[in-house]
């Protein structure tokens, strides 16, 4: 299916997050954080308290008729601000502006030769919802008891709050002004223009206690401009971000799709003061718009390769800084260690994701996943004094080597020199943990790079330690994980239909571990995990029952691009590639998590978590990278 089939357009500025229906072309959601858990409930087993989305409903009018129906909405010059045109000549724009260091929603209606222009804003702060089932996101509002109040602040504001937790400002721009609502619609803001735009910005504040200063943030970010100015403004603010696009992308549609991933990457990172940095997974709608390790680590490498290196460090500084671990150390022979070993709460906690198990998911990839991102930051930015820095009464080299890479250096098997049995990166839970190849791959990768990260920084003790582990790990790999045809590598060393076949394999040869691509083993792997295959040309995830994992998988097939390119394949390269470009340019430049495969889904269409960030923009951004030979192979881990 190469149609479009994904109708959500995100716009985020790392506080605020607001959906518009492409459909409709309006928005219907207002989330009160970017992160899809705000914090934990008493019993870890289960899921945290959700946030909320507190739009109820939003209707525009020119001269008393309603905008619609739709005729064109998306990207305006693939940033995050989204435009929608409606038949009749109607426009409406609607961005979270990065100029605005707050909780905001910029939203602007345009339609010449009216005259008159209304608009009704429904807001309710409603409890949190409850996910049935888990993995689908809810956005229905939940109603709370109690009245609305909504208080002028002066002319040119007012502050809605109850029933629930928090507040809103409501401040109307340029010739905009509120109008009477209904008495039988006590949570309804009405606005008026009489001047072909009609403006408001709408701010969510966690306690209306913070009015005051929300204001003058307001004030600071306005500067007296008018709703044109402000939109113009964003834009150049997105024109001045970004950087120039490679001249080396062959095509219309790639150009779109690298520049739509590069603004989902920056999109996708929270600004918020408790967890600045931290990346999510996905961005909402997207069910996975949690801060994981692992996404975050290759959004990293994508945004310091692509030249992002001050939202590079700020993910790394998230994860050695601000982000708080520790509390599963019995799952890890009792070991300090500093990152989360599955994801983080929004307010920075540790969180394991239970999801309804006796037993938490223990992925220790993401250990070797922060290594190798520190290295292919400080390889981009050449900052060694980062470095440097302090935390406490330690530098951050010091963190990386006590409580990262030492960390990780005892979860490797005396005996069998892997890394020991955890849920990695299918998330398995520890009552299934099993001896993934896919950790011990990254534990190589990352340990190796640490070694270079020592070297740099006169460590030279250090660098020898765990570059002589990292090649044991890697030198281990090819006989522990034997045991398919003619020596083909398996997804874990004990046997199942989910890892016997398991596309996370791919990734020992795209993270560049062995020094020989072409080496028997690994030729029978590639044989071997040509099972994958399905007939779009990309690849499931295993050859399992379940449909999650017969899905067509973004990310391998991102990987097996990138790992082509390197082997000199760059017919298959291009073609995995274009099909992700292909796609993506159908569905506003966003990439998905999973795309159908039949019999449990249309072919092609957009399943699973969309937009992914990690998995999706930062991916797509290496593997047009590897494709066109502009990044450097990575160093081999064995010899």
């Amino acid at each position: 299916m190469d149609g479009r089939s994904y109708f959500t357009l995100t716009t985020a500025n790392g506080f605020n997050v607001t959906l518009v229906d492409a459909r409709s072309g309006l928005p219907y959601a207002f989330l009160d954080h970017p992160y899809r858990y705000l914090r934990p409930v008493p019993d870890e087993r289960h899921f945290g308290i959700e946030r909320r989305n507190l739009l109820a409903g939003m209707a525009f009018a020119a001269d008393g008729s309603p905008f619609g129906p739709v005729e064109q909405a998306g990207y305006v010059e693939e940033t995050g601000m989204v435009r929608s045109r409606f038949a009749g000549g109607a426009e409406l724009t609607v961005v979270a502006p990065f100029g605005l260091r707050a909780n905001g929603a910029l939203f602007v209606a345009e339609a010449a030769g009216a005259g008159r222009l209304t608009a009704e804003f429904a807001f309710h702060l409603g409890l949190p919802p409850v996910a049935d089932p888990f993995w689908q996101s809810p956005f229905g509002v939940v109603r709370a008891g109690g009245s609305t109040v909504l208080r002028d602040l002066g002319p040119a504001a007012r502050l809605q709050s109850g029933p629930g937790v928090g507040a809103f400002l409501h401040v109307p721009l340029g010739p905009t002004r509120f109008a009477a609502a209904g008495a039988d619609r006590p949570e309804t803001v009405s606005l008026e223009s009489q001047a072909g735009t009609l403006a408001v910005l709408v701010v969510y504040l966690d306690d209306p206690a913070l009015a005051p200063a929300a204001m003058a943030e307001v004030s600071r970010w306005l500067q007296d401009r008018d709703p044109a100015a402000l939109l113009a403004a964003e834009l150049s603010g997105w024109r001045d971000w970004r950087r120039p696009t490679p001249d080396w992308l062959q095509t219309a549609e790639e150009r779109m799709v690298w520049r739509q991933s590069e603004a989902v990457l920056r999109m996708g990172q929270v600004a918020e003061l408790a967890v600045d940095g931290m990346i999510l997974a996905a961005l909402p709608p997207g069910e996975w718009s949690i801060g994981w390790v692992r996404d975050g680590c290759y959004a990293t490498v994508a945004l310091a390769h692509a030249g992002y290196i001050e939202e590079a460090r700020r993910s790394l500084d998230f994860y050695l800084r601000r982000g708080r671990a520790g509390r599963y150390r019995k799952w890890v022979g009792d070991v300090p260690y500093r990152i989360s070993l599955t994801r983080y709460f929004g307010d920075g906690q540790e969180e394991a994701d239970y999801a309804e198990h006796d037993t938490p998911n223990i992925e220790l990839d993401g250990w070797g996943l922060v290594l190798w991102a520190a290295g292919e930051f400080l390889e981009a930015s050449a900052d060694i004094g980062w470095l440097a820095e302090q935390l406490g009464d330690a530098s951050l080299y010091d963190v990386l080597e006590e409580e990262i890479a030492r960390a990780l250096a005892a979860q490797v098997e005396p005996d069998s020199l892997v890394v020991r049995a955890d849920s990695s990166i299918w998330e398995v839970h520890q009552e299934h943990a099993r001896h993934f190849l896919y950790t011990s791959a990254t534990a190589a990768r990352g340990l190796n790079d640490f070694a270079r990260i020592a070297e740099r920084f006169g460590r030279p003790a250090h660098a020898a330690r765990y570059r002589s582990l990292a090649r044991s790990v890697a030198a281990a790999i090819p006989v522990r994980f034997a045991g398919g045809p003619d020596g083909a590598l398996l997804g874990a060393r004990e046997r199942s239909l989910e890892t016997d076949v398991d596309g996370a394999v791919f990734e020992l040869f795209a993270l560049g571990v062995p020094a020989d691509l072409e080496a028997p083993y690994a030729l029978a792997t590639y044989r071997h995990l040509e099972a994958l295959r399905v007939p779009s040309g990309g690849y499931c995830r295993n050859l399992g029952p379940e449909a999650y994992g017969a899905s067509e998988w973004g990310f391998v097939n991102l990987r097996v691009a990138g790992l082509s390119a390197r082997r000199g394949h760059h017919d298959r390269a291009r073609a995995l590639l274009d099909l992700t470009t292909r796609r993506a340019a159908a569905n506003f430049g966003l990439i998905a998590e999973t795309y159908g495969v039949a019999p449990f889904e249309v072919p092609g269409r957009y399943t699973g978590s969309t937009p992914m960030v990690g998995y999706g923009a930062g991916l797509y951004l290496l593997a047009q990278m590897e494709v066109a030979g502009v990044l450097a192979p990575p160093e081999p881990v064995a010899g």
